[in-house]
Formats: C-alpha cells, sequence, structure tokens
C-alpha cells in the first residue's frame, strides 16, 4: 500500500512477467479482502490493460452519460433479471446523485449492451 486515501493493490504477480510467485498472489488476494473490508475501495495498479483502451473506455463513458435521459432510459436493469446489469440514475435513490452503467462478466448472459456509442 501506498500513502493513498484508498489501498493501492498491486496486481503485478498476476500480470506476464509476475512470475507466478504463489506466496506474492495469496498475498495480493489478502489485500484486496481486507480493502473491501476495511475500507470498501482500492486502487489496482500494474493490472496490464494498456492506457489507450482505458482512455478509449473513459471517452465512450464521457459520450454515454452525456446522452439525454431518455436515451440511457432506454438501457435499464430488467427487473427479473438474476444479476444486475444497465443504467440506472442513482440520484432516485443516492444522496450522492450520479448515474451508474454496470456489466458483468460476458459469458453471464445478463448484461444489457448499450447501442450508443456503437464503439461501447
Amino acid at each position: 500500500m501506498s500513502d493513498s486515501v484508498f489501498p493501492v493493490v498491486d496486481l503485478s504477480p498476476f500480470t506476464a512477467g509476475g512470475g507466478g510467485d504463489e506466496d506474492a498472489k495469496k498475498k495480493v488476494i489478502r489485500t484486496i479482502g481486507d480493502a473491501c473490508a476495511k475500507h470498501g475501495i482500492f486502487q489496482i495498479i500494474n493490472h496490464g490493460v494498456p492506457t489507450e483502451v482505458i482512455d478509449r473506455h473513459l471517452e465512450n463513458m464521457r459520450t454515454f452519460f452525456a446522452y439525454p435521459d431518455e436515451e440511457k432510459s432506454k438501457w435499464k436493469p430488467k427487473t427479473d433479471d438474476l444479476f444486475y446489469a444497465g443504467y440506472v440514475d442513482m440520484s432516485k435513490i443516492s444522496q450522492f446523485k450520479k448515474e451508474e452503467l454496470t456489466m458483468n462478466h460476458p459469458d453471464c448472459g445478463y448484461n444489457i449492451y448499450p447501442d450508443n456509442p456503437p464503439r461501447l
């Protein structure tokens, strides 16, 4: 961990070149568990996701959340789904006044993928 406000988790033991050190992997897992239990949030570093992919995703999210409410609302979760996925205007249920677009593992079959922006 660093001097950050919340824990920083280094995933390098799991990424290419991590060496397969099982003790280091177990330590990361414990760190994540502790961070979730004590803070409910953590930052991941050395995850192996290219900066270009992250930047493209952030731009897609900015585009999606800039759409009018009626466009975003087309992607609301289905009430009978086992897993929660889709767009929710959290200002209706949260003091934080935020929106979210939740997606699960691609193989789960419960995701709601917006058509706009097409790159998303």
